[in-house]
């Protein structure tokens, strides 16, 4: 996942740690200022891509770079309603392999396009196919 021009100047590569409609938490090398606007861009599966805004809240140093806060801002309820089956299936999907299964995931998951886990359905099944030649 990237922050996106034109808010800043080049993409900053950042990684997902949480994600609610509201707003979510990442991680990144860069220091980002407080009350930052940026813009997010998410591709997902039921809509070519989903268009937000979001400001960071709060930015914590650590050991190798910045954890990072950010609220979403003049996001449409429609855009909204998107993001939170995205987290939905984020959170389930950290729950259950954190808990119970560390290979788990859904296959008709609203994050799968941007999740950057190894565990994909379609990985899965590809050593399924492999097993059984």
């Amino acid at each position: 996942m990237y922050l996106s021009p034109p808010l800043i100047m080049n993409p900053l590569p950042v990684t997902l740690n949480e994600l609610s409609c509201g707003g979510m938490k990442f991680f990144t090398t860069s220091p980002i200022p407080t009350r930052f606007l940026f813009a997010i861009v998410f591709n997902t599966p039921f809509a070519k891509k989903i268009y937000a805004e979001a400001k960071i809240l709060h930015v914590n140093k650590v050991d190798d770079g910045y954890m990072v806060g950010a609220s979403f801002v003049n996001i449409k309820p429609e855009m909204r309603e998107k993001i939170d089956l995205m987290a939905q299936d984020y959170n389930v999907c950290e729950e259950t392999r954190k808990y119970e299964n560390k290979d788990f995931c859904k296959t008709n998951c609203a994050y799968m396009p941007i999740c950057e886990k190894n565990v994909k359905p379609d990985a899965a099944s590809s050593k399924q196919k492999k097993k059984r030649k």
